[in-house]
């Protein structure tokens, strides 16, 4: 007998997920775990993709050093929030036309020809 698969999330976790979540402007005074961050990444790493591949490249900053050289790049009203912030993610993606990564899509995918 096959597990019914549920396809719809019930209204807490809309709600949790879209219509009641806000941005946040202020932060605890406490260290962002090692292993919190982890586990986020663990979490995001099962979204979906295409080819099993994932462009996903986040760098984790924590240091106020770091975070005073991504500053120039923020809008104003962003830059004493991100300073201020525990831990503070940049979330990119390796382009199609970087060779590193469409180089690797070609060993793991090679029925798609890219």
């Amino acid at each position: 007998m096959r597990e019914e698969v549920r396809t719809e999330l019930d209204a807490a976790a809309l709600d949790q997920l879209f219509r009641a979540a806000r941005t946040h402007s202020a932060w605890l005074d406490r260290p962002v775990t090692d292993d919190q961050l982890r586990r986020i990444y663990d979490l995001m790493k099962w979204g979906p993709t295409s080819a099993n591949s994932s462009p996903a490249r986040i760098l984790f900053l924590r240091s106020r050093a770091a975070k005073e050289r991504l500053a120039p790049a923020l809008a104003p009203q962003n830059v004493e929030k991100t300073l201020q912030a525990p831990v503070t993610a940049i979330v990119a993606h390796t382009s199609g036309s970087t060779t590193s990564f469409r180089g690797s899509s070609r060993t793991s995918t090679p029925d798609r020809g890219s």
